[in-house]
């Protein structure tokens, strides 16, 4: 038992020759292939038609919402309309979430509501804060010094 820690420690310490990874070479056939793909796709809309049929047919769809399974579906068929010879689902879950409302508002003299969106599984909540202003951004305080008077600036 001695004799084989001595070999562990003598083996860690010394440290195993490191494996030399071999050159990566793609063969010019690759490049030629991916050569072709790449002419092929920019001369066919096939994806710009199928964002443009997607977004219309099913719209916005939350994952695992109604129109989430609604969209795989229509992928599905539209796969299969393609001509592609394998398509099939997967079994996928999702922690549930919905969306119900959100608002944002600047509140003060200027009172103006904001448009917004929550991201999913967002918690819900009240927030009251000072928005920052970065003062080194293109357009910082000058820009809002012109635009909103009314706002406080630092100096």
């Amino acid at each position: 038992m001695r004799h084989a820690l001595l070999l562990l420690a003598v083996t860690l310490s010394t440290g195993a020759p490191a494996a030399s990874a071999a050159e990566t070479r793609i063969p010019e056939t690759a490049f030629a292939t991916a050569s072709e793909l790449r002419e092929q796709a920019l001369a066919d809309d096939t994806a710009w038609q199928l964002v443009e049929s997607l977004t219309p047919e099913i719209g916005p769809r939350l994952a695992g919402s109604e129109a989430d399974a609604r969209a795989v579906q229509w992928a599905r068929a539209k796969f299969e309309e393609l001509g592609f010879d394998r398509v099939w689902l997967e079994p996928v879950t999702f922690p549930e979430w919905e969306r119900h409302s959100e608002s944002a508002a600047i509140t003060g003299t200027h009172a103006q509501p904001l448009t917004i969106t929550a991201l999913g599984g967002s918690p819900g909540g009240t927030v009251e804060a000072d928005v920052p202003l970065f003062v080194g951004a293109p357009h910082g305080r000058d820009a809002l010094r012109r635009s909103a008077p009314w706002a406080r600036c630092p100096a």
